[in-house]
Formats: C-alpha cells, structure tokens, sequence
C-alpha cells in the first residue's frame, strides 16, 4: 500500500522524503516537528524525537547525524555504531555508503535525491 503526503510517500514500513543535491547541502532534518522533512509522516509515531536527524552532504560523502533523539537511528537495522565523528556529548555523525539503509521508529527512511 502506498500513499502520498505533503513530504513524502508512505509504504509499508518505509518512508520516502524527496529532496535535491542543494537540500542536502543544507541539511535534511529528519522528525516530528513541523519544519521537519518527511514530518507529515513521522509525527504520527511515538518514538521519534521532534528533531531526530539530520542528513547532509559534506566532503563527497553523505553524513547521517543523530541530533540527541531519545530512541536512537539505525543503520542496516543496527544501531548506528563504528566508526563515528563525535562532535559533542550528544551528537555523533556517520558517514553513510551507497548501499547503507536508515530506519528511525521502525521505519526505513528512503532520501530520494531528484536535480531534475
């Protein structure tokens, strides 16, 4: 079953929010609060902080940061681990690769980057 919202297209279990080069750049957030991409979506489940996480483009790679979330993000269904930039007591980012999968509450999280 898939449905369109204002931020992005729900399938089962899964989530896509679309988004170009220049938003990544800027950084997509990634939570329940209303300025958040993908929020129309995630705000309806429990366990996602307001601002979970941030993705952005730095230094030819594609960055995840978990800004502090209570319930944590996942990559490949594992808690984002090793290795890891630390950038204070409650923030740590990781570099993602091509075939690397993120899942916040349950839900894989699919950035669809369009430049078109």
């Amino acid at each position: 079953m898939t449905r369109s919202t204002a931020y992005g297209i729900v399938e089962k279990n899964s989530i896509v929010v679309p988004c170009s080069s220049s938003d990544l750049q800027r950084g997509v957030l990634l939570g329940r609060y209303t300025r958040c991409d993908g929020a129309n979506c995630l705000s309806r489940l429990d366990n996602v902080s307001r601002v979970h996480a941030v993705v952005l483009a730095r230094r030819n790679r594609i960055w995840l940061v978990d800004v502090g979330s209570t319930n944590g993000t996942f990559i490949f269904r594992l808690p984002a681990g090793e290795p890891y930039l630390e950038l204070d007591h409650h923030r740590r980012a990781w570099a993602l690769g091509e075939e690397d999968g993120l899942e916040i509450a349950s839900m894989e999280v699919l950035l669809e980057v369009d430049d078109a």
